[in-house]
Parts: C-alpha cells; sequence; structure tokens
C-alpha cells in the first residue's frame, strides 16, 4: 500500500467508523510487527513481550488517542513512543514482582498477567531508561530521535521529517546518543 493511502486511512480514523480502525489495522499489522519484532531483537533476543502482543498494545494505546495523523511517519513515531512505554514497564511491573516475590509468599493469580521477562532484560530495559531519561534532561531532541530510530525502527530520513530536522541534525543526535549510551552501559558492566 502507497503511503498516501496510509495517511488518508489515519486521518479517516476521527470519522468514528469502527471499519476505518480495522481497515488500518489489517494494512499496518505487518509493518508493525516488523518494527515490533525489530525492538524486541534489540534485547538481544530474550523473551520481551512476544512480538504479537507487543503490536496489539501499542495499536490498542496509539489508536484510541485523539490523533489527528500527519502521515505513515508519525504514526511510527508515535507507535515507538508507545512500544518505549509499553517495554518499559512491563520490566517496572515485572521488576515489582520480584522485590515482592523476595519479601512475602503469592497467589498463583498474583503472576496471570505477568509477561515472562528474564533478569538480564528488565536490568538492560530499566538502564536504558534510566539513561535516556539523562539525555533527555540535555536536550529532550534525543530522546525523540532515539524513540524514533531505536523503538520506530524508523530511518534517518523519516526521523527527521517527522521531528521537522535536518538530517544533518537526527545523524548528529543518533551518534551522539549511541555513544553515551554505549560509554554508560559498558561503564557499568
Amino acid at each position: 500500500m502507497k503511503t498516501n493511502d496510509i495517511t488518508t486511512i489515519l486521518n479517516q480514523l476521527d470519522s468514528s467508523n469502527p471499519k476505518v480502525s480495522e481497515e488500518l489495522y489489517s494494512i499496518l499489522y505487518k509493518e508493525l510487527k516488523i518494527t515490533a519484532k525489530s525492538v524486541r531483537n534489540r534485547w538481544n533476543g530474550n523473551d520481551t513481550l512476544n512480538t504479537t502482543a507487543l503490536v496489539h498494545e501499542t495499536f490498542l494505546k496509539i489508536v484510541p488517542e485523539d490523533t489527528s495523523w500527519q502521515n505513515r511517519c508519525h504514526f511510527f513515531f508515535i507507535a515507538g513512543k508507545a512500544m518505549r512505554q509499553i517495554l518499559c514497564n512491563y520490566a517496572e511491573k515485572k521488576n515489582a514482582q520480584k522485590r515482592k516475590a523476595s519479601q512475602a509468599t503469592l497467589d498463583v493469580e498474583d503472576f496471570k498477567d505477568i509477561i515472562p521477562l528474564n533478569d538480564r532484560t528488565i536490568i538492560e530495559i530499566l538502564c536504558l531508561e534510566n539513561l535516556l531519561k539523562r539525555l533527555e534532561s540535555e536536550d529532550a531532541l534525543y530522546g525523540q530521535v532515539i524513540e524514533c530510530r531505536f523503538y520506530g525502527d524508523m530511518t534517518i530520513k523519516e526521523t527527521a521529517e517527522i521531528l521537522k530536522i535536518s538530517e544533518a541534525t537526527v545523524k548528529r543526535k543518533w551518534n551522539f546518543a549511541r555513544a553515551f549510551l554505549f560509554k554508560e552501559i559498558k561503564a557499568a558492566s
């Protein structure tokens, strides 16, 4: 499907027509699944939220919002933000459950909706989130570039388009953020 067709459907979401939402979901499902799989693979293939669940949660989180979608890139920018939040929420929830488990006896019901995350993945997700917040405190653009490139699986050109900045700025922010994250993660190891 062409990008213009996707943008048209995204703009029709305001019409409260459930068929539009279903059509959008069927069209973008494959693309969202590729993006979600790419995001998950960045965690060394660990058992974070499975790809299908991540796609469904992302879609449920972003479609009901009263958003005027500008285009396909804008949709994937918002999807990247949602994936970041979903993964961080699951890591925090799992980490809290782990602490709770060491302090008290748990009922099986406490774990029924927890998505399996191994300890290393929890630490990686939370560490990355803390480092991203440090970067964002210096310049919010770092976080937006990371959301586009890392979580949204967007190209430099798409990132520049959605953030309304030059490709050179995207490259500079992306390279600095990657170098900063690499240095901080290596120092913590």
